[in-house]
């Protein structure tokens, strides 16, 4: 048991891992091998939310001076590619649209463009009639808008392995319960055994903890995987695993009622020296 404990550990830990350096953006490209043209500069922004509008900001500058670039003599084009890699926007940037903010152009992307989890890249090209420039950069859409870096892996790694290593350790201490009541060489009852309640208890505990692994691992999915169906199957095992808890909760009393009251009446019978052997 320990040993799989230990490979499990090391295999979702590895997992994570992998999966925080595949998903990390890769560095900013951009051409700059001109002494006479437009230079781009942004603020830099490598992962943003899932379905979440956004606006990205420019300034322009000429690179053999680096004198700011207006909209008097300059247009600028943003455009986004998908995770496919699909031209999904190509528009004109606005010019000083922001009260008070100067020789900044803007680029307005409705959250609806970036309904997948994945890797976009977006390219600004600015020219005038005689100098242009341009800016690529790759950007990736995740579910929560941070990139899941190796320390994020490992936190979300302890939670998910204390889930598991609590479930566990309730599991062997629900095995070395006893089962059903004393009884005596003849399968006679003699005593109640009321570690039966706790053993009820130790389930249902497991039980929260089932839902707790498969609601932490559909929003780990959600959050990074591109590929959507395994997070909504992970989804809809919690769902499915929440709405059977009160049920769950409902049948867990009445058991315990009568398993109470069948209790009370061995007992009655016992001091009575009547060991019964049908329960």
């Amino acid at each position: 048991m320990a040993k799989r404990f230990l490979v499990l550990s090391l295999f979702c830990l590895i997992l994570l891992m992998s999966i925080s350096m595949i998903s990390s953006a890769p560095p900013v490209s951009q051409v700059q091998q001109f002494t006479t043209g437009y230079i781009i500069k942004i603020p830099a922004q490598e992962t943003i939310k899932q379905g979440q509008d956004f606006t990205f900001y420019l300034h322009v500058f000429n690179i053999s001076d680096g004198v700011p670039i207006t909209n008097l003599t300059t247009n600028c084009f943003f455009h986004l590619y998908n995770s496919s890699g699909e031209h999904i926007v190509n528009l004109t940037a606005d010019y000083e649209k922001l009260p008070n903010i100067f020789n900044e152009w803007e680029a307005y992307i409705k959250g609806g463009n970036f309904s997948k989890v994945g890797l976009y890249n977006y390219i600004i090209q600015c020219n005038s009639t005689t100098l242009g420039g341009y800016f690529e950069m790759p950007l990736e859409v995740t579910g929560t808008g941070l990139e899941l870096t190796v320390a994020r892996s490992i936190i979300y790694f302890g939670f998910f392995m204390l889930l598991i290593f609590f479930f566990i350790v309730i599991l062997l201490a629900i095995s070395k319960l006893p089962e059903g009541e004393e009884r005596n060489s003849e399968g006679e009852i003699i005593s109640i055994n009321s570690l039966k309640y706790l053993k009820s208890v130790f389930l249902f505990i497991e039980w929260l903890l089932i839902i707790s692994i498969f609601y932490l691992s559909s929003n780990l999915a959600f959050a990074y995987l591109g590929e959507q169906m395994f997070a909504q199957i992970l989804f809809t095992l919690f769902q499915i695993s929440l709405g059977l808890t009160l049920p769950i909760i409902v049948i867990w009393f009445v058991w315990i009622f009568v398993n109470i009251f069948q209790d009370k009446k061995i007992k009655g019978l016992i001091s009575h020296g009547i060991y019964p052997n049908k329960y």
